[in-house]
């Protein structure tokens, strides 16, 4: 019956629930060490921390891909601000036609949902 049990529990999704419970936990637990930090060096006002989701893209097929999962993730944690980030670098300049427009799409993207 232990055998049963054990891969019973031991799904995809249960896995995935106990991991999200876990970085949950350790999140809350970073942020008193943080606050206790902060007040025992003076610091007495409003902390101001506030969640906020931040992707990296690229000129990539991918990039659109990555826009909204961020999207869905913010609307999952109640609209959290989120951030596209693209950090142009030489190599910019020798982008293709195709490059330039998956950056660009997902640029957009990015805007129409709100990032």
């Amino acid at each position: 019956m232990a055998q049963e049990a054990v891969n019973r529990f031991f799904r995809i999704g249960n896995l995935i629930a106990l991991r999200t419970l876990a970085l949950r936990v350790l999140a809350e637990q970073l942020d008193e060490r943080l606050k206790g930090y902060l007040r025992q060096r003076g610091f007495s006002g409003p902390l101001g921390l506030k969640e906020k989701l931040l992707v990296g893209i690229y000129a990539s097929p991918y990039a659109t891909q990555l826009v909204r999962a961020t999207y869905r993730l913010s609307s999952e944690l109640g609209g959290v601000e989120w951030i596209a980030l693209y950090v142009e670098t030489d190599r910019a300049k020798n982008f293709t036609e195709e490059e330039k427009n998956w950056l660009n799409r997902a640029i957009e993207l990015t805007r129409r949902l709100g990032g």
